[in-house]
């Protein structure tokens, strides 16, 4: 079943990426017991380390969405030829490749600049840490290792990466990277299946839900009112998407 599939894609990916937060993790945690904690060079090394363990995530994460993508593209474009009796053979249209191709795009940035955002993060928390091991250091008048020690003895806890949105609303970056996913596989989905009602000359869409294991229509819209209806109707977390109306062809 459709969500389901998505679903289980989006939480692949939520994975992969979770994999490399472990990285960024593992880095920051091995920087706080460093013997150069604090000097000159550390932070743009760990900075180094990080963009190239994000750089092997992204050829992995590259491939596996142009996979992904072309393969639900190309279920959805067969699964309503099939509806509308088509006798058309032909793959999808150059107009429609174009369009995954611009989806995927559009999810490789969003998910590039969540890296950079965590890995900003995981950065200016080096940064703080040094600046609390040198208050440490000061008003305690220990050395510089033991002022590190007892820094790292307090603060055992794994450094957090989130998704921060304009009204200070946090999310796991894992979670923000599963629902980016979501959404843009099912934006693929639903506008290949657009792209085959216009190629066929049909104006209204059915809009389906996953309930109780059953997929139900639950609404038709024309398909010009998609772009206004999309964000409401399919959400990221959505049971919801389009189908051909069967009845009407």
């Amino acid at each position: 079943m459709i969500p389901h599939r998505l679903t289980e894609a989006a939480d692949k990916a939520a994975r992969r990426y979770d994999l490399l937060s472990q990285t960024f993790s593992a880095l920051y945690r091995r920087a706080l017991l460093s013997a150069d904690f604090g000097s000159a060079n550390q932070s743009p090394a760990l900075f180094n380390d990080a963009y190239e363990n994000a750089g092997l995530y992204f050829e992995r994460d590259k491939d596996e969405l142009a996979v992904l993508s072309l393969e639900i593209a190309e279920n959805a474009h067969q699964s309503a030829l099939a509806k509308i009796a088509s006798v058309d053979s032909s793959g999808l249209s150059d107009e429609a490749l174009a369009h995954v191709s611009e989806t995927q795009t559009y999810l490789s940035n969003e998910i590039a600049a969540q890296v950079h955002r965590d890995i900003a993060h995981m950065r200016f928390s080096l940064q703080r840490a040094v600046l609390d091991v040198s208050m440490i250091a000061r008003t305690r008048q220990l050395d510089h290792r033991r002022a590190q020690m007892a820094y790292v003895m307090k603060n055992t806890e794994e450094l957090e990466l989130q998704f921060v949105d304009r009204r200070g609303r946090r999310t796991p970056t894992r979670t923000f990277v599963r629902s980016l996913y979501r959404q843009a596989l099912l934006s693929i989905h639903n506008e290949t299946t657009l792209h085959a009602l216009a190629d066929h000359g049909i104006e209204t869409a059915a809009v389906m839900k996953l309930e109780d294991g059953v997929e139900k229509q639950i609404d038709r819209i024309s398909i010009h009112d998609y772009a206004e209806l999309r964000a409401g109707l399919f959400h990221p977390n959505s049971n919801s998407f389009l189908d051909v109306e069967i009845d009407d062809v």
